[in-house]
């Protein structure tokens, strides 16, 4: 190959990789925006489902026991004429499979509504270097009823978002995972519920991981100890901010609070 042919090789090169580039960047140009906005649309969803929600069901004459009989325990249930409110806490691909079971068992319609409004984000913070919010939940007469934190921690394979929801009294209520790439089949068990409600009633000194069955800590997934710790972890830290957010302990509104790195566990995940 002479001098010519290895200049034409290179420029053909150079403007495949330049073409190659600006197709690179035109999609990612138009994709961010939808990106970030369907993350956001996500993150206003799930912030909804974190307490608490009403289901007024339009129950003709003959369907409201049938409602009731597809309605999970410990839902509390008022009726007025046609109208059945149903009071519940599920999670979000949980509500959806409710709401159709509550149409099947014979509603005309269901509408939504909560007592609870975490409103506008009260400050911003940085666990695991990642930007965070946190909300104070009011009830309907305006007082301070909880807190929602948005909290990350490292993980296997990034660092998991979660939304921690805890009482006024920093006892957790609720926890919901955002995002995560944890391995399928393993650290993806963070998203079952038997996972999830470990966390309801538990408080900052209970937030320890335990390979076995535990009633006061935190039971580890097997195999996937470290994607156990993020979650268990990520739900610590937030806690913690918001023990020092109370106790005036923050120097600003938006202080960072950056959580400990998860350690690695003996299971090899």
């Amino acid at each position: 190959m002479n001098i010519k042919e290895i200049f034409k090789v290179t420029i053909n090169l150079v403007l495949i990789y330049a073409i190659g580039g600006a197709l690179l960047a035109w999609v990612y140009s138009v994709s961010a925006p939808i990106i970030y906005k369907n993350k956001q649309e996500d993150k206003a969803n799930a912030l909804k489902g974190m307490m608490p929600i009403h289901l007024v069901a339009n129950s003709p004459e003959g369907a409201v026991e049938a409602i009731k009989a597809v309605l999970p325990e410990g839902a509390e249930v008022s009726l007025e004429g046609n109208k059945l409110d149903v009071e519940v806490d599920v999670y979000k691909k949980d509500k959806k499979k409710l709401l159709k079971m509550i149409k099947k068992a014979g509603a005309l319609g269901v509408e939504q509504y909560s007592d609870f409004d975490p409103g506008k984000p009260k400050g911003t913070w940085e666990p695991s270097h990642k930007h965070a919010e946190y909300f104070e939940v009011k009830g309907r007469d305006g007082e301070i009823v909880g807190y929602i934190v948005e909290s990350y921690h490292k993980g296997y394979a990034g660092s998991p978002g979660i939304y921690v929801a805890m009482d006024k009294d920093l006892v957790v209520q609720k926890i919901e995972i955002l995002s995560h790439g944890e391995t399928p089949g393993l650290g993806d068990e963070i998203e079952k519920n038997w996972f999830k409600d470990q966390f309801r009633g538990k408080k900052l000194d209970q937030m320890e991981v335990v390979k076995g069955e535990t009633e006061d800590k935190i039971q580890a997934i097997t195999g996937a100890t470290i994607s156990t710790r993020a979650i268990t972890y990520g739900v610590r830290d937030a806690v913690e901010h918001m023990r020092k957010y109370k106790a005036g302990e923050l120097s600003k509104p938006d202080q960072a609070s950056e959580g400990t790195e998860a350690e690695e566990g003996s299971s090899g995940h």
